[in-house]
């Protein structure tokens, strides 16, 4: 997707901070602050940002694709996104009460680091 036609689709959506790159030392506070993150990605090695997401208690929207699913398990929303649907699907999953629907358990990194 051109970032133009992307940015297009969210300009009236506030909720989008578009951070461009960001030190690990940032991310951090940048996911704890987050409403919701929401990761479209359509080729993945593993998908570590959703793990760092969820292990915050993140909620979290990903693409269903299995190396997501690997990284994100039951606690993550999955959708087949696209550029059409992308924006229709934030706007739902930011209706979501996830404090009742998502655990914040801890992760091991340990074992995800063997996947």
């Amino acid at each position: 997707w051109k970032v133009k036609n992307i940015e297009k689709k969210f300009a009236n959506l506030n909720h989008i901070i578009r951070t461009g790159y960001v030190e690990d030392h940032e991310l951090i506070d940048i996911y704890k602050n987050a409403r919701l993150f929401v990761f479209p990605s359509i080729y993945e090695g593993f998908g570590m940002p959703v793990l760092e997401a969820r292990s915050l208690g993140v909620p979290t929207l990903a693409n269903d694709i299995h190396e997501l699913r690997e990284a994100g398990d039951d606690e993550t929303i999955y959708i087949k996104m696209n550029k059409e649907n992308l924006k229709e699907n934030i706007q739902k999953a930011l209706k979501i009460n996830f404090k009742k629907n998502y655990s914040n358990k801890q992760r091991d990194w340990e074992k995800s680091a063997k996947v």
